[in-house]
């Protein structure tokens, strides 16, 4: 990634935390921040993925537990709130550990943040889910928010916690509904989120992907330096402070050509296509563009990287990944 001057100017040497670090967006965010000479705190689950991250102060805990969160944000200038688990499935199936899990630890670090006398700017990655089925394409931040899934319902309601904490505590927030993002650091056994990355995994393993229904449907996939690139810039930029931004990828393709591409590129695996099991069916949108026109306002961002340039680093880093 090619950093503009303000951008570096605010992360270098800044403290930043960033939970949920041993996660996708989390381990490609540490990666940037050592880029930029931050001064990074990792907040983990797990120790042992802790010590992979090798990168600035390491802490084990959970969110749910509020003596954590207020070790985690002490001396902080900006939070990365990466936490969460991410399947719309799971959620539907799960709702009670859904909420335990999307919405409880987010509020525990808002309420450690609101007993800070200046508190950190916060970042927190919603989803495109919130809308639910779109009512028109591209979907703009204006776009009602009526999720077809608990996951999506868990994230609107965080956005509103941000809003309120906000207003009540003047903690500074970033909201970006995100939508598809790809690229390196995905754990193999999260099929739930990350579509390419699972369909990438697959094919590199010599399986074939599976594909529910035909495959026409319509995504805007995000590679996550340019998502990255995108959450930094705004960090920096105080004018975004505050509010809510669409994330998308530029070029929309459809689910069936980006596995017919992954599958080529990866050495020539199968493309199947299956009946829709009825959990899949219920949480499934239809086509969705993200419009772009709001964060474009906000900020100069650089040329993004084209779907089969993001293929390539991807399916390379993967690759090295399970040559280690």
């Amino acid at each position: 990634m090619i950093w503009d001057a303000a951008t570096r100017k605010f992360f270098c040497h800044r403290r930043v935390l960033v939970a949920g670090a041993d996660g996708f967006l989390g381990q490609n965010a540490v990666k940037a921040l050592v880029a930029l000479s931050a001064d990074i705190t990792v907040l983990v689950r797990d120790s042992t993925r802790a010590r992979e991250q090798a990168a600035g102060k390491i802490l084990v805990g959970d969110l749910k537990d509020l003596a954590v969160a207020e070790q985690a944000v002490d001396d902080q200038e900006v939070v990365l709130d990466f936490v969460g688990v991410t399947s719309a499935v799971y959620s539907n199936q799960n709702p009670i550990l859904s909420l335990r899990e999307e919405c409880f630890p987010h509020l525990n670090l808002l309420t450690a943040c609101a007993k800070i006398p200046s508190p950190p700017l916060i970042i927190f990655p919603s989803s495109r889910l919130v809308y639910g089925k779109p009512l028109y394409l591209p979907v703009d931040e204006d776009h009602p928010t009526k999720p077809t899934n608990i996951y999506g319902a868990h994230k609107v309601t965080v956005e509103h916690y941000l809003r309120i904490y906000e207003q009540t505590n003047g903690i500074p927030y970033l909201i970006f509904r995100i939508s598809n993002p790809y690229g390196p650091y995905q754990a193999p056994k999260n099929k739930g989120y990350g579509i390419i990355n699972y369909f990438i995994q697959l094919a590199l393993r010599g399986k074939p992907i599976r594909i529910f229904g035909d495959g026409s449907q319509i995504r805007d996939f995000i590679y996550v330096d340019d998502l990255i690139d995108a959450l930094f810039c705004a960090s920096a930029t105080p004018a975004c402070h505050n509010q809510t931004f669409n994330l998308g990828g530029q070029s929309p393709i459809s689910l069936r050509v980006a596995a017919e591409a992954i599958a080529c590129a990866a050495g020539g695996t199968a493309v199947i296509f299956e009946p829709w099991p009825p959990d899949y069916q219920a949480v499934e949108t239809g086509d969705y563009v993200s419009a772009l026109d709001k964060l474009r306002r906000f900020l100069d961002l650089p040329s993004p990287t084209s779907f089969e340039d993001g293929l390539a680093y991807s399916i390379g880093a993967y690759r090295e990944l399970s040559d280690d």
